[in-house]
């Protein structure tokens, strides 16, 4: 029977330099179009409109891609590297929660934002009054809001790694000071 196949070092460090970089392409782009939906005053009858269009296009060019681009890039990683898919709860968590992502996006945000751009498109500036443009805008920065929380617990998990089997060595050293010493030197 033939070996797995993995990567060398080298590989994984390009691996995981290219999930860095499509993570924080896609955290930043979640961030980038909440302060857009926030921050941004619109002046002018055409402005609503263009900020809530560029919203859309700043999510179709840059979100999609990335979100797409992370899930590819943690597949190859799951199947190349030593992490796996399930052998780590930290993994198995981070899988559950990038999908739940990718889905609740496309069924929950991306009809908002259809809806605030045509009602900003038909109305201008007097959406701002419309009691159902503005509705449409706090769901989305709610749930927008809540996807930063969820890309950003991502991180978290990915950096610390909690729940792997170093937890099971750490609960055998004790703490002195900022070092970890084995119980049976103490």
């Amino acid at each position: 029977m033939p070996s797995r196949l993995t990567l060398g070092a080298t590989g994984k460090q390009g691996l995981k330099s290219a999930r860095l970089l499509v993570s924080v392409i896609w955290l930043g782009v979640a961030i980038s179009m909440n302060m857009l939906r926030v921050g941004w005053t619109p002046s002018g009858n055409g402005d609503l409109y263009v900020v809530d269009h560029a919203i859309a296009v700043i999510d179709n060019w840059g979100g999609v891609p990335a979100a797409f681009a992370s899930v590819i890039t943690g597949l190859l990683d799951g199947w190349l590297a030593t992490w796996g898919f399930f052998k780590f709860r930290w993994v198995s968590v981070k899988w559950i929660l990038t999908l739940a992502a990718m889905v609740f996006a496309p069924l929950f945000i991306a009809p908002l934002d259809r809806n605030i751009q045509a009602i900003s498109q038909a109305e201008g500036l007097l959406a701002l009054q419309n009691p159902l443009y503005q509705q449409y805008r706090l769901l989305y920065t709610i749930f927008g809001i809540g996807l930063i929380a969820v890309l950003i617990f991502l991180s978290v998990i990915s950096t610390l790694k909690p729940w792997t089997r170093r937890d099971r060595l750490n609960a055998r050293t004790k703490a002195v000071g900022p070092f970890r010493v084995a119980e049976s030197e103490l």
